[in-house]
């Protein structure tokens, strides 16, 4: 008996059509994988421009770059000030100052004890150079130091100076005696030394201005640290992302074109001919244990096309059974409690609806009845046939150990070693139908090298040329 439920199925499992249900599966994973991504218009006076989210993403990473940079320098631009310069210039000439009003003094008193009026002459060109580096000073330094500096400085500043002319009117005259009495007074040396440490209110400018500058400049320096910082945090992982996203949109796009070339081969394997054709190149190559994984992946699929055939038919058994039953039902109760003449009616309806009399539905569900308990014994085959293949392809492939062991994700053969113990312990009742697509995919792109070199074989071309050959025939008998 079980041999005689065995023959029909296996009949059935071989003489089924192609693997539409997985190729169209394929196919629409395939153009799953071929939709882009979501696109923006912007239209503008000139031109159009059409964005999607990665472009919108590099742009606004440029444009953070860019503001960052125009901060950056605008900063640097304005550390650089010419305080700085001012102050430096502002020191120097006050230092000149105090030189060439050394130099004045100095060269009166020479003249005044060596006698010799030829080094007046340094004091007429130093007084002139003196007096205008003295006011270029002044004009430096802002108004209210300016005039802190001449109230300060203005009676000492005429002292010296009417106390040098006399001096030199005395040295001119040959009184050099005078003119060393006044140039060695203690009165005009207190006068001097006063001048001297008075000047040093422009020093205390200075420094003031370059304490204030220094703040500046550290503020500035916080702030452009903090720019930075701020930019790095947003614009670095913004960069990350569009190259990730770049890096990530290239490998799909090879993925996806390994999976065209997948669904090429699936092709090949659908198709009697050119399956045997490419099982013998795969020997020739040394590749067999490939082939024969998808060999048996195909035998189970056709399991699996099979066992939703037969239950669609026990859907459809059952389906009717119920109905049938039901008429039986209604029929029998009408005879119990109607009077004749609504039987004779009743009785009339039904056979023009079911065509069936009221004796005759006891031998039609005895019928149905049979062809149910044989539509789940062929379940229950075609069930423990799936699980001897699919332990089969396992052991023989996907184990570590196995024979033919294919070189594949671990991950995935541990997926399937899981179903099928969840179904040895009787945890689920059927194997799912796609238990091996995600490893048939694997190995298919792991073969595209060797389809590839299969499609140039004179083997391969000479069978399409037979084909192209006959379907040229097969149009030119239709035309007749």
């Amino acid at each position: 008996m079980e041999n005689e439920t065995k023959k029909p199925i296996e009949t059935s499992i071989e003489s089924s059509p192609p693997l539409k249900r997985q190729q169209s599966s394929l196919d629409d994973s395939f153009r799953k994988h071929q939709k882009q991504p979501k696109t923006f218009t912007v239209h503008c006076c000139f031109f159009k421009l059409e964005l999607n989210f990665i472009k919108i993403f590099a742009m606004v990473a440029m444009v953070l770059n860019t503001i960052t940079f125009l901060i950056l320098l605008g900063l640097l631009i304005y550390s650089e000030n010419s305080q700085m310069n001012e102050d430096i210039d502002l020191l120097a000439t006050r230092a000149k100052v105090s030189t060439y009003t050394a130099y004045i003094q100095a060269y009166t008193l020479v003249a005044a004890y060596s006698g010799n009026e030829g080094y007046l002459a340094y004091y007429n060109n130093y007084s002139k150079v003196n007096d205008e580096l003295t006011e270029n000073m002044l004009q430096k330094i802002p108004q209210s130091i300016s005039q802190q500096y001449r109230n300060n400085l203005q009676g000492i500043v005429n002292y010296l100076t009417d106390t040098d002319s006399q001096a030199v009117s005395n040295i001119r005259d040959g009184n050099f005696t005078e003119a060393v009495r006044l140039l060695t007074s203690a009165t005009y040396i207190a006068r001097r030394n006063t001048f001297r440490t008075a000047q040093d209110v422009v020093l205390d400018y200075v420094l003031a201005s370059q304490e204030q500058v220094s703040k500046i400049t550290n503020a500035m320096s916080i702030t452009s640290l903090s720019i930075i910082c701020l930019a790095v945090v947003v614009t670095v992982p913004v960069i990350i992302f569009v190259f990730g996203l770049a890096i990530r949109s290239d490998s799909n796009n090879v993925q996806k074109l390994r999976e065209a070339l997948a669904v090429d081969i699936s092709h090949t394997m659908n198709n009697d001919r050119l399956r045997n054709l490419f099982k013998n190149h795969c020997k020739k190559e040394f590749n067999s244990e490939n082939f024969e994984f998808l060999e048996k992946v195909q035998q189970y699929k056709r399991l699996c096309e099979y066992q939703i055939e037969l239950v669609q038919t026990l859907s459809e058994e059952t389906e009717s059974s119920n109905s049938l039953g039901s008429v039986s039902f209604e029929l029998s109760e009408v005879s119990n409690n109607a009077t004749p003449s609504t039987i004779s009616v009743v009785d009339q309806s039904s056979k023009s609806n079911t065509s069936l009399s009221v004796g005759q539905p006891t031998t039609k569900r005895k019928k149905n009845l049979s062809t149910t308990q044989e539509l789940e014994t062929e379940l229950e085959v075609v069930e423990a046939k799936k699980f001897q293949l699919a332990q089969e392809i396992y052991e023989e492939f996907l184990n570590v150990n196995g024979p033919k062991s294919v070189n594949i994700d671990k991950k995935s053969t541990h997926d399937v070693l899981f179903q099928i113990e969840l179904y040895k312990n009787r945890q689920i009742s059927s194997l799912p139908d796609d238990l091996f697509d995600f490893l048939e995919k694997e190995i298919e792109i792991v073969m595209l090298d060797s389809h590839y070199r299969f499609k140039l074989s004179m083997e391969f071309l000479k069978e399409m040329r037979v084909k192209k050959i006959h379907g040229l025939v097969m149009k030119h008998q239709n035309s007749q």
